[in-house]
């Protein structure tokens, strides 16, 4: 594990060996400065202070996390592969756990953050927006083959990018709040 900055590159995984025997297959650098990863079949982690320190998502050991985002208030949000579940975490402890029985019906895939604590979510069969807790799904007529393959999404210049093997396409975000409201 290594970090880049405009002298160079710099490893900071050397006090923590433990971490060779990890395949990381998403990580993030927190405004803080931990590094939120997740791991192939051994769930979430973080790297902070020199080590990697486990952290528990309730009901899902060794979740398939698919995703791994932080909002401007510093929280990280965590989906799961296999379920349709999002985890909101502040301190490395739950603070909210979004389900079926708020809006997310399949498993999310990706997670971008637009800002403060709006972000938008993949399925493979929807698009959602998740702010202030509340889950809304956005029609999607004409993407669903994009979103069928392993979708990526970013956020940049008032788009959504929604990125697969099968496709490209960008979506206007004050069109997608309308489409959620």
């Amino acid at each position: 594990l290594g970090r880049v900055d405009d002298t160079g590159f710099h490893r900071v995984d050397a006090r923590a060996p433990e971490i060779h025997n990890l395949r990381v297959t998403r990580a993030i650098e927190a405004r803080d400065g931990v590094v939120w990863m997740s791991f192939l079949r051994r769930g979430l982690g973080r790297f902070r202070d020199g080590r990697v320190e486990p952290v528990a998502l309730p009901g899902t050991p060794n979740a398939n996390v698919t995703d791994i985002a932080e909002d401007d208030r510093g929280h990280i949000w965590v989906s799961v592969g296999d379920r349709p579940i999002l985890y909101e975490l502040a301190d490395g402890r739950r603070v909210r756990q979004l389900g079926a029985d708020d809006g997310v019906r399949n498993a999310i895939t990706q997670v971008a953050l637009e800002r403060g604590d709006t972000l938008w979510a993949l399925t493979t069969s929807a698009i959602l927006r998740i702010a202030g807790g509340s889950v809304s799904t956005v029609p999607a007529p004409g993407i669903g083959h994009i979103l069928q393959a392993r979708a990526a999404a970013l956020i940049g210049n008032g788009q959504l990018w929604i990125a697969s093997e099968a496709g490209i396409v960008r979506l206007s975000l004050v069109m997608l709040h309308r489409l959620a409201n």
